[in-house]
């Protein structure tokens, strides 16, 4: 059984799907049906999602309707159990490294393209250990599963860090999501 949730080929939803991913991660439970339904009704542009060529598009340049819909899906209207925090700043490995522990993940979008989540990192810091919902779909019959080396958490896709830089971060799309204690 994938622990990695993904996503079908022919959407633009790989934004909700890394928020159900970071969800996993945090918790090691998937999202209900019944939560997933609930939330993701109330998205703002939710029709866009659907569409490949839309995605995430009218949301850029608006930190305030991700940080929204991050908390619509994790947060709903029950308890708060999680913190989303924006790193609109966020330049290096280092810190976006950094921003990874026992109770965070970082929510991100590559290229202006594909949204996933950073759920492990190596100790060094040379990796970055991603959950990512495209890669059932693109590796097929290769698709592979593994655990991180630090914190033990599913991931499906790999990025090196070379010499700290991460220009292939889309400016302001970090956002820390942070377990609450309960």
């Amino acid at each position: 059984m994938n622990r990695i949730n993904s996503q079908g080929n022919y959407d633009g939803a790989c934004f909700l799907y890394s928020i159900a991913n970071a969800y996993a991660a945090l918790t090691g439970k998937n999202l209900s049906q019944r939560v997933w339904d609930e939330a993701v009704a109330e998205m703002p542009f939710l029709a866009q999602f659907m569409t490949a060529a839309e995605g995430t598009r009218l949301y850029n340049d608006s930190v305030p309707l991700y940080i929204f819909s991050i908390n619509r899906l994790l947060n709903g209207y029950r308890k708060k159990r999680f913190q989303i925090d924006s790193m609109p700043n966020l330049r290096d490995g280092a810190e976006l490294l950094a921003s990874i522990s026992g109770n965070s993940v970082v929510i991100l979008n590559i290229r202006s393209e594909h949204w996933v989540c950073a759920v492990d990192h190596t100790t060094a810091g040379a990796k970055l250990f991603l959950a990512c919902s495209a890669q059932l779909f693109e590796k097929r019959s290769k698709y592979e599963e593994k655990t991180g080396p630090t914190f033990g958490r599913a991931y499906n896709r790999e990025l090196l860090l070379s010499s700290g830089r991460i220009g292939w971060l889309h400016p302001g799309s970090a956002i820390r999501v942070s377990r609450l204690p309960t």
